[in-house]
């Protein structure tokens, strides 16, 4: 008796513990295809460079509430220095008169009295407004016009639209820049997206002068007869071919992309590419290959290039396509290199406005369909596309893979299959668990 009791007391102390430690070490496991409740590297990054308090505000309802908004949020505060309240709209509407809330469901951050609302209780939506609050500067990008270029609201599929909404979901700030013989001084990086025809020579002049006072350029060229700004980039050490890749690995085989469309599947070491390991590809791409020797003081880095069964093809005539040892240029081939240098014009304190930076970064990719509304969003064209830019632009922070769309993963049945499945898990299995159990019973009355 004295050892029941005794067995009694140690099993509730143990259940005592169990449910204490419970409540203040929270062990949670994602055990999702995709990591769909664990935040994103770049939500991560983002959160690692707050450091002043953050409010969070969630306005709701009793009947809009969002078990799922609380968790995510958990999770920011986790993480960094993020505290979070819910308010009820019917029972504080001047609170939300405050914060100009209007529909339930709003969720405003708040630091330093500089605030941010969002309509849309995403992981993606909360981190870029999240990325926007805490920047004291919004970083300026110039998109040049006039010779072609991709544009940079057009909807359609060669437009730039979805990654100029990206950039301004970011806190990037996106305009046109037409033929000017000065950048901008508030310029953060220029971007030469699919340029037609060549440039005017004041024109290279004076994006020379806006890297050697330390600006940053990015430049996106398509294969002949499309401009490949040869000159420009050879003075920095890019040597941009005049060729198609080619691309015959079985791997884009498999996903169905054709030779002219080449696959990237392994990055280099590169502040642009640290961790990503997502697949890249780019419809009708041109070499970009690093200079042999590259100039004085000049810093050359492969960013991205093809598999062992590709090749640059020179023969753009013929409607042959196949290597020819000696004319093509061998694979694997460079897509996409970066330049820097230490910029000797650069001034140690910027007038107000102004973006200077101490070295020069300038990143050619012989491609410009990537970074397309037709194929932003494909694998990882788009994360590469604004981790570049955010490199060039000195937002390292902002470098790393976005957060995930929620993914919907309801089975659709037919009429038939739900009928099945409700009556064999409904009817069927109770029924023999019944049957087993009275076979038992007088299976033992017999005995």
């Amino acid at each position: 008796m004295v050892n029941s009791g005794a067995s009694i007391v140690i099993l509730v102390a143990i259940l005592a513990l169990v449910n204490f430690l419970a409540e203040r070490r929270t062990l949670r496991l994602d055990l999702t295809s995709n990591q769909q409740y664990s935040l994103a590297p770049q939500t991560l990054s983002v959160l690692r460079e707050i450091h002043d308090q953050v409010s969070i505000k969630v306005f709701e309802t009793a009947e809009n509430r969002n078990p799922g908004l609380e968790d995510l949020i958990q999770e920011y505060s986790k993480r960094g220095p993020i505290t979070y309240t819910f308010v009820n709209l019917d029972r504080q509407p001047d609170e939300a008169r405050r914060y100009n809330v209007r529909a339930a469901g709003t969720i405003v951050l708040e630091q330093g009295g500089r605030t941010e609302q969002v309509d849309t209780p995403v992981e993606e939506a909360l981190t870029n407004a999240l990325s926007r609050l805490v920047r004291q500067v919004q970083p300026v990008l110039y998109f040049t016009q006039g010779h072609g270029e991709r544009p940079l609201d057009g909807p359609d599929g060669s437009g730039l639209k979805a990654l100029s909404e990206q950039l301004t979901a970011k806190g990037f700030k996106t305009q046109s820049l037409a033929t000017s013989p000065e950048v901008p001084a508030d310029a953060a990086a220029v971007v030469i997206a699919g340029p037609q025809s060549e440039f005017f020579s004041a024109e290279l002049e004076a994006l020379d002068r806006f890297l050697n006072q330390g600006g940053a350029v990015l430049a996106l060229l398509d294969p002949p007869p499309s401009a490949g700004l040869p000159d420009f980039l050879a003075r920095h050490g890019l040597v941009v071919g005049d060729n198609l890749v080619v691309d015959a690995s079985s791997i884009g085989q498999l996903l169905g992309l054709g030779p002219a469309v080449p696959l990237v599947t392994s990055y280099p070491g590169h502040s642009i590419t640290e961790g990503f390991s997502l697949m890249t590809f780019f419809p009708l791409a041109r070499s970009v290959m690093p200079a042999s020797p590259a100039p004085q003081g000049v810093t050359l880095t492969k960013l991205l290039s093809t598999g062992s069964d590709s090749w640059g093809e020179t023969d753009l005539a013929s409607p042959q396509v196949q290597f020819d040892q000696g004319v093509d240029l061998a694979g694997p081939v460079s897509l996409a290199v970066v330049s820097s240098w230490t910029a000797p014009g650069a001034s140690p304190g910027p007038e107000e406005g102004a973006a200077s930076f101490h070295q020069a970064r300038l990143v050619a990719f012989g491609d410009s369909d990537f970074v397309s509304n037709r194929y932003f969003n494909s694998q990882g064209n788009g994360d590469l596309a604004l981790n570049t830019i955010s490199w060039l632009a000195r937002q390292e922070d902002l470098i790393a893979i976005r957060p995930k769309d929620p993914q919907d993963r309801r089975v659709a049945l037919t009429l038939v299959q739900a009928r099945t499945i409700f009556i064999s898990t409904v009817i069927v299995l109770p029924a023999l668990a019944l049957g087993l159990m009275v076979w038992n019973m007088l299976r033992r009355r017999a005995l």
